[in-house]
Parts: C-alpha cells; structure tokens; sequence
C-alpha cells in the first residue's frame, strides 16, 4: 500500500476548470472522450493520408471526405475489434490492413472464381474478422471458398 500512495503522490493531479452543470466523473470523461477524437483526426491525415486535397469542384471534395469517412469507420471498426481481443499491443491496424491486401480474388474469362493461395499472417487477420469476412479458412485457395468480396465485406464493416 505504501508504494501505491508513492506513486499516487508523484503521478500528480488533473485539474480541469469548467462552468458546466456537471459532476466531476462526467467532465472528466468527457475530457477522455477527446482522445478519441484527435486519434480519429491524426488516423485521417497520417494513416489515411487525407490532410491534403487538391480537388477543385464541391462535389468532388464532398466524394473525397464521404470515402474518407468510410475509410475511418473500417479504421475503426477494426481498431475495436483489436481492442475486444486484447491485440492492440500485438497487432496494429496498417498491419491487418497490409497482410489483408495479400488476399487475391481471381476471376478466370470462364467465369470460374477462386482465391490465390493466402498467406498464413493473412488467414489469421482474417480470422479476427469471421462475421465479415466469410472465409471457410479449410479451403482458401481453392474454388470451394465463397468469402465475400474485399467491396462487400468492407461495406459490411462500415454499416
């Protein structure tokens, strides 16, 4: 008890001014809540690389953030997950994205459809995702295999 009192004392104190009509626990967690926000800002302009847009027209930059925003919930949603499950010292979110983009869909001129071999690393990101990525993980790679296309599945993700 002794070393937990030490290290309450030099870990210091937060103190936050406010005029709201609110307990200290709800203005506090609305501080936290903050985090939540800039992380979204700062996955938006480093990881999805969306600071910068040299569109001109209003519609066109109105597709360019509605895809963006699309981008950040599948950012997020995966985020969540890696959260659920306790990964995200493990496992970072450009890292399920990198080892998912391994995963190629072949579409022969017979109409015969069919996945490449998948990757081990792949597999498993995949199993982190089962409700969204159908993937009969026994046979990846041949044309047994009925996942959903990267489109839909991310789809499924964002809604």
């Amino acid at each position: 008890m002794a070393e937990f009192e030490d290290k309450r004392r030099r870990a210091g104190v937060i103190c936050i001014l406010s005029d709201m009509e609110k307990g200290g626990e709800d203005i506090f967690d609305l501080y936290k809540g903050r985090e939540d926000v800039e992380l979204a800002f700062d996955a938006m302009k480093n990881e999805l690389e969306s600071d910068k847009t040299y569109l001109r027209s209003d519609e066109a930059i109105r597709g360019y953030f509605f895809v963006t925003f699309l981008a950040l919930r599948v950012y997020f949603k995966i985020l969540q997950r890696l959260r659920e499950k306790g990964l995200t010292t493990r496992i970072a979110v450009d890292e399920v994205l990198f080892e998912l983009s391994k995963v190629m869909k072949i579409v022969e001129r017979s109409g015969r459809e069919y996945f490449a071999q998948i990757p081990k690393r792949a597999r498993e990101m995949c199993s982190l995702f089962p409700e969204y990525l159908w993937v009969n993980l026994r046979s990846l790679g041949s044309s047994h295999a009925a996942p959903l296309t990267a489109p839909a599945a991310a789809l499924r993700l964002v809604l």
